[in-house]
């Protein structure tokens, strides 16, 4: 299977090891360089499918370097930085960027991100997990025994990351930095509340249930999926 390349735009020569060495270990060719410059160069060609983008350069700032590589591609970009004051988030997001990833690194949270956007999961054009759901990627569209679930935003968000990571347990904080970009959610409790929602209007019942509930760590999707 080919392997997808993620382009790693760092100065920290320690932290660009740490990232190449676990993105290889998920499965990703990495590419590193450690200024802007480069990075745009890089950026263009073809082989790179995602980008990692830290702000603090030493060249250009890594927010002017998203703003020029919007002028050519839409690969994806992850802007990662320790300065996640929300000027910095919303000039990310303004710039276009897909996801910002705060420092230190949380490595559970940044896979779930990098597969997500590489399209590296589970998920197909149409898939049908137990109790007759069906998911249709197409059209960004959960039903149930042919009938179309209205999901809001957060809950689909909160669905769709529990079926890529089908039978992974996922934390209530990857849960959170997932559907919450921007950080307004700061109690756990909600995805706690988003869960139950979505077993209602899937009409789940406690003996089918086939999203778990893993006391002191999170939630985990256990279901079967047939692939269409």
């Amino acid at each position: 299977m080919h392997q997808k390349t993620v382009l790693i735009v760092e100065d920290c020569a320690n932290l660009v090891f740490t990232l190449e060495s676990f993105l290889k270990s998920i499965g990703y060719k990495t590419m590193p360089v450690y200024d802007g410059s480069s990075g745009l160069q890089k950026a263009q060609l073809k082989e790179v499918s995602l980008i990692l983008l830290d702000i603090g350069l030493p060249d250009i700032s890594g927010l002017e370097v998203l703003e020029k590589v919007r002028n050519f591609t839409d690969k994806p970009v992850i802007v990662i930085s320790a300065d996640f004051s929300l000027k910095n988030k919303v000039s990310a997001f303004t710039g276009r960027a897909n996801i910002f990833h705060e420092k230190p690194i949380d490595f559970e949270l940044l896979k779930a991100q990098v597969d997500s956007l590489m399209h590296n999961t589970q998920i197909t054009k149409k898939l049908i997990l137990q109790n007759n759901i069906e998911i249709d990627s197409r059209t960004n569209t959960v039903s149930k025994s042919g009938k179309v679930i209205k999901f809001t935003s957060k809950e689909s968000a909160l669905f769709n990351l529990l079926v890529k990571n089908n039978k992974n347990i996922v934390s209530r904080k990857t849960a959170i930095n997932v559907i919450d970009p921007f950080g307004r959610i700061n109690n756990e409790n909600s995805i706690d509340v988003t869960i139950c929602r979505i077993r209602k209007k899937l009409h789940i019942s406690p003996k089918n249930d086939i999203i778990k509930t893993i006391s002191g760590k999170g939630y985990c999707l256990e279901s079967k999926i047939i692939k269409k």
